[in-house]
């Protein structure tokens, strides 16, 4: 039983070593003087002399005994000679015979344990290169006992933040564990670390932290269930909840977005559009209506590629996934369940329907109706238009999911297919309306500035290939991208018809402090009833 015995056992183990450690001291300075010479003949002379020899001036009792002084070195007794025990014991080989088993015992120990740690570390690809720096052990000898005391801190620590959150999967088994008997070992490690030397200390200290903030930096595609995880989980549970309590007020709104995008790789434009609305300063949360029913395998890969293509393009977006008869039916549930307490969508942003004047109207009649449920509900809405659309999943090469099991999940649609067929904006009407706006940026033309470098254009041609993975077409390329690069100047234009509450223009005011906008100014037109009150009204 490993877990009864491997406890059992080390502390027997290392309450039995106390005790050795403590008797061998008594026992020896009971057997052993301080200094001695070594040479049997005066001990045995001066063994026989009456106590007036130590008023000899050659009797020095402070040294070796009696000798001439400065004719004679001390080279035996406890305070010069390592071999006392040796000297002292029934056997003295035996004493070899511990040390060897001893040292035996370690060198497998650290056979064993340090290749586990070095596959470990080589499984997980966590650092390119690990050197092997050859040199005196005396002279790194301290720098590898810190190592270690650095090793059993970081343990202590490991089990009392786990302790701490109390994560379900931390079940020590030990009946007297305590959790701040561990805080209180970790401490005494990093005070030992320091009394040994403090200079390999700080060495070993900032090497640790390096170390970690390597791995942070690289961030492995590995999963450890790390105590830090189950930190991240509680501290964000305890925000959630805490945001309950606190009161809206104007100054702290912020726009929280509701993205009808059905996949975020069909449509990257237009995801692309709400994180520079959001930028990772507020909620945001894609969402994709299918016709179900789904198997829940089917539901895992379709979230899987979600989260995978927003951190491929670095995104911080939610992602819900609904089933639905049609885009109405599956709007009114995002509406509805999307979100947490006060994280949820004040407002919801989707694509421009540019088929309207040509598609039956029983198509038309999902994509009004889900207008004005997001207006019933008292959502914020806003419609996204560019000229030649949003939808290029035809064109796109569908990136590949590698499942748990090592196996690649499919990349054709769901059956059922897309419910968001009213969001399919790419067959656009050509007609006069989808034209910009005068003294607007037209995004149909080239956007980038004299000065974007040749560069950036090659990074963002890296995130998207076309199906087979050949390189898409400049103008497609040039669409897909329009909201991540660079903005030529001119101005956004907003026709502030009423005074909806400030969403109209708060949204294009945070545009223009995003980098792909900065170059903008904001223009706004407004109504004024009368001529003498313009000054009022531009006020």
């Amino acid at each position: 039983d490993p877990g009864t015995a491997i406890p059992k056992g080390t502390l027997l183990a290392i309450l039995l070593t106390f005790i050795t450690y403590v008797i061998y001291p008594i026992i020896v300075g009971a057997g052993v003087v301080r200094d001695a010479l070594g040479n049997e003949t005066l001990y045995l002379e001066h063994k026989g002399m009456s106590e007036s020899v130590y008023d000899n001036p050659n009797f020095n009792a402070s040294s070796c005994g009696f000798y001439e002084t400065g004719q004679a070195k001390c080279e035996y007794g406890l305070q010069n000679s390592f071999q006392v025990i040796e000297l002292v014991s029934a056997w003295g080989p035996l004493i070899y015979v511990g040390c060897f088993a001893a040292t035996l015992s370690s060198a497998i120990a650290s056979l064993v344990g340090g290749p586990r740690v070095l596959q470990a570390l080589a499984k997980d690809r966590l650092y390119p290169a690990i050197h092997i720096l050859r040199t005196e052990l005396n002279a790194v000898s301290t720098l590898l006992t810190n190592c270690f005391l650095a090793s059993y801190a970081l343990i202590n620590f490991s089990c009392f933040h786990a302790s701490l959150i109390k994560s379900p999967g931390w079940r020590p088994s030990f009946t007297y564990y305590n959790l701040y008997v561990s805080l209180i070992g970790g401490i005494l490690c990093l005070g030992v670390m320091f009394l040994i030397d403090y200079i390999t200390a700080l060495v070993t200290f900032i090497a640790a932290i390096g170390l970690y903030m390597y791995v942070s930096y690289r961030k492995p595609d590995v999963n450890w269930g790390s105590s830090t995880q189950a930190m991240t989980y509680v501290s964000a549970l305890k925000s959630t909840l805490e945001l309950i309590t606190v009161e809206d007020h104007i100054k702290n709104y912020r726009p929280q977005v509701l993205l009808l995008s059905g996949s975020p790789g069909a449509r990257p434009a237009l995801v692309n559009f709400a994180n520079s609305i959001t930028k990772n300063l507020s909620f945001l949360s894609c969402a994709d209506i299918v016709k179900g029913p789904l198997a829940q395998r089917t539901r895992y890969i379709i979230t899987r590629k979600a989260y995978n293509w927003f951190g491929k393009h670095k995104i911080r977006s939610f992602f819900a996934l609904v089933e639905a008869q049609d885009l109405e039916e599956g709007s009114r549930f995002l509406f509805q369940l999307v979100g947490l307490g006060k994280l949820r969508p004040n407002m919801v942003l989707m694509g421009y329907k540019s088929n309207w004047r040509e598609c039956d109207k029983e198509e038309l009649k999902p994509y009004f109706n889900t207008l004005h449920q997001a207006l019933n509900m008292h959502l914020g809405l806003a419609i996204l238009r560019v000229p030649n659309g949003f939808d290029y999943s035809h064109m796109l090469e569908d990136e590949n999911l590698t499942l748990p099991n090592g196996n690649e999940a499919p990349s054709q649609t769901p059956a059922g297919g897309d419910a968001n067929n009213a969001q399919n904006e790419a067959q656009d009407d050509n007609s006069s309306e989808a034209s910009s706006p005068p003294g607007s940026p037209n995004l149909d033309r080239e956007t980038e500035t004299k000065d974007e470098k040749p560069k950036k254009r090659n990074q963002l041609a890296s995130l998207y290939q076309g199906v087979g993975g050949v390189d898409l077409p400049k103008d497609v390329l040039d669409n897909i991208t329009m909201f991540q690069r660079k903005q030529k100047k001119g101005t956004i234009d907003v026709w502030w018809l009423y005074d909806d509450g400030g969403l109209t223009l708060l949204l294009p005011y945070i545009l223009t402090t995003r980098n792909q906008w900065s170059g903008c100014k904001l223009r706004v037109f407004a109504l004024a009833n009368r001529k003498d009150e313009l000054a009022m009204e531009q006020r």
